[in-house]
């Protein structure tokens, strides 16, 4: 008997410190722990709780404290309504401002019509397939497929499209840009949400060299710039490349006649494989 309590002794006495100090650690964390911030609070539920890191920071949380603290402006939030944007310049007494609304565009139609040098069986990732096989393909700027983009986007806005290529859905994108960060080859990009048309290609190469490595390559051709084609003159090329301009408006004769079929209409959206 003296054996056993020899040994509840101590252990009593370690139980009973346990709980008188978890009772003065709890009671601490009420009597210390600071004061709910209602502004703060205000402006987490006027936020659109995406946590998607697009304004820099970890959370809408943590953007709503900096919004208090007057660190950080309103439009460093892609993903807001102009609507919740001006409602939280209400609560904090300053003016919202405005941003030109963006979408992701994706500068490559390449998948199954990018001519590939080797079958790849490795970790079926971009980042995966950027590092280990980044020559695959035959062109280097081409996308490789494997959806880093789609598994980044908390928006189901991006899906990999019948042609092995992403394609974005304009109505869900809110240009957050996590597509653009998840992407290693970078082409993808943020774009106005106005702009009814973009270049699908970023191989800055020429003539059968594209068109040797892909289908729907542009091959430098110039085209596209010329006065019969787009009278406005808007549109210029930058290297072997046209440089859109975001309010090209006559643009219709350049999609219908461009050899390559590189141009992208941002209204015409395909049902992408889910």
């Amino acid at each position: 008997m003296k054996n056993i309590m020899e040994i509840i002794s101590p252990v009593a006495t370690v139980g009973g410190f346990g709980l008188l100090f978890g009772f003065i650690l709890s009671y601490a964390a009420k009597k210390f722990s600071p004061e709910p911030n209602e502004t703060e609070e205000k402006v987490l539920s006027l936020l659109p709780g995406a946590n998607c890191g697009a304004c820099g920071f970890a959370g809408c949380s943590a953007f709503a404290k900096e919004l208090v603290k007057k660190n950080a402006k309103i439009s460093r939030c892609p993903v807001m309504s102009q609507e919740a944007r001006e409602a939280i310049a209400k609560v904090l007494g300053i003016e919202a401002g405005s941003d030109v609304p963006k979408i992701a565009a994706v500068h490559c139609q390449g998948g199954i019509n990018a001519v590939s040098r080797a079958d790849y069986y490795g970790v079926k990732t971009c980042a995966a397939e950027y590092l280990s096989a980044p020559n695959r393909l035959v062109c280097e700027w081409g996308c490789l497929g494997h959806g880093d983009c789609v598994e980044a986007c908390s928006f189901d806005a991006i899906h990999i499209g019948s042609e092995g290529y992403p394609i974005v859905d304009i109505e869900k994108c809110t240009g957050c840009g996590a597509c653009v960060e998840a992407c290693p080859k970078d082409i993808i990009s943020l774009i106005p949400k106005s702009q009814k048309v973009y270049l699908g290609c970023k191989n800055p190469l020429k003539g059968k060299i594209v068109k040797d490595a892909c289908k729907k390559g542009c091959i430098g051709c110039r085209l596209c710039t010329m006065p019969k084609i787009t009278p406005s003159g808007k549109v210029k090329m930058n290297g072997n490349l046209p440089d859109v301009p975001p309010d090209w408006e006559d643009f219709q004769n350049a999609v219908e006649k461009c050899p390559s079929k590189c141009f992208v209409l941002t209204e015409i959206k395909e049902k992408a494989k889910v």
